[in-house]
């Protein structure tokens, strides 16, 4: 685990000072024996770093010469971010367009902003109109679970220009017919009951997301659309429909008890009542994953309150990589959603866009890497 928090701590590092200007462009790092020994880590560990770095196109390694930071290039390409109004800190998109943003300005491409409200309060003909005189190539859009019905589709549709979701759900390929790059939220989840089972716990409760009355539409679309065959299909946790997440419970030889998994809106309020009805069942969990990592950080905090240890009592775990998490006392153990490469491979994607744009070929379906981070808010469970 502390390999694990000094890779964070390095690969921050090394990307901080390259953007601050510590590192200019054109500059050679210092050697690698002088930065391992700076950061107090392994030389493996720096190299692992330095190739991340290297992959987002920041540095480049040259044999027998050393490890060079890129030079910013200028170009003219351009390309429509549409921001998703509304949310708070917990909105992915939040942790997605710094890295956007930075790739584009390391890449020399100018990025068009606007929000999906004013646009989408064009008529459709209008609205793929402005799309088309702004000059870009393609559209960037911060969005998911996107019904045909949406405005935005229609106007999308109508402009012909090459659309990426980056953030994308399952589905909105098949729905849309647009670029999507998206998490396997299900394997995601499966992911985090195989590690805490791995440290022997056996009764894991769920703090899942209400999905609301927009969740019922996209249920409903999907079924509309063959993609479901009914209403037992319907997706409820992660991607699962209910069926199908117990049916994997059982599979992983952990328990099914229904009353483990949890139904909120993520606000404190309704954590609180949760965490309360977790802790009053005859046999409480021993450890307990939330929908996202404020999901996880509630519940610490209402655990805490209650004089329940973590992770000696009860392990934690988040989903998504909210990098507060690791601030926290104990730290967030949690499955990271790589937000921060995922404008990097926006930008790898678009030029391929355009030109299936301009052939008609079939727009890619990309599905992201996931990965744990473990940290303090999880441990074996002790009988």
């Amino acid at each position: 685990m502390a390999n694990i928090l000094k890779y964070d701590f390095l690969y921050d590092s090394l990307r901080e000072r390259i953007f601050s200007g510590v590192y200019s462009g054109g500059s050679s790092l210092p050697r690698e024996v002088d930065l391992a020994e700076e950061f107090g880590v392994a030389r493996n560990t720096l190299r692992r770093a330095l190739a991340e770095l290297e992959k987002e196109g920041l540095i480049q390694r040259v044999k027998s010469k050393g490890t060079f930071v890129r030079k910013r290039r200028a170009g003219k390409l351009k390309y429509l971010l549409i921001l998703n109004d509304g949310g708070g800190i917990e909105n992915p998109y939040q942790y997605i367009v710094p890295g956007l943003q930075t790739a584009a300005e390391v890449n020399g491409i100018r990025l068009e902003i606007v929000c999906r409200r004013f646009l989408e309060s064009l008529p459709v003909e209008r609205g793929a109109a402005t799309i088309l005189e702004s000059g870009v190539g393609g559209a960037i859009v911060l969005a998911n679970n996107m019904l045909k019905r949406d405005p935005l589709y229609g106007i999308l549709r109508t402009s012909g220009v090459p659309v990426l979701f980056p953030h994308g759900a399952k589905w909105d390929h098949e729905m849309t017919g647009f670029a999507v790059l998206r998490i396997d939220f299900a394997k995601s989840l499966r992911d985090a009951f195989l590690y805490l089972s791995g440290l022997g716990h056996r009764r894991i409760a769920v703090l899942a997301k209400e999905s609301g009355v927009y969740g019922e539409l996209w249920n409903q679309a999907l079924l509309d659309e063959g993609f479901l065959h009914g209403v037992n299909d319907f997706i409820t946790v992660r991607e699962y429909s209910l069926n199908a997440y117990f049916a994997m419970l059982d599979e992983l030889g952990l328990s099914a008890d229904p009353r483990l998994l949890q139904f909120s809106r993520g606000t404190p309020l309704e954590i609180r009542r949760n965490v309360d009805f977790l802790l009053n069942l005859p046999e409480p969990p021993s450890a307990l994953i939330g929908f996202s990592d404020f999901y996880a950080m509630y519940a610490m905090q209402e655990l805490k309150l209650r004089g329940i240890r973590i992770p000696e009592e009860i392990s934690v775990l988040g989903l998504c990589g909210y990098p507060g998490g690791a601030y926290l006392a104990p730290t967030l153990t949690t499955i990271s959603y790589n937000y921060e490469k995922i404008g990097w491979k926006c930008l790898e994607l678009m030029p391929e866009l355009i030109r299936l744009g301009r052939t008609g070929g079939v727009m890619p379906d990309v599905i992201m890497e996931h990965r744990l981070i473990e940290r303090q808010s999880t441990a074996f469970r002790k009988d």
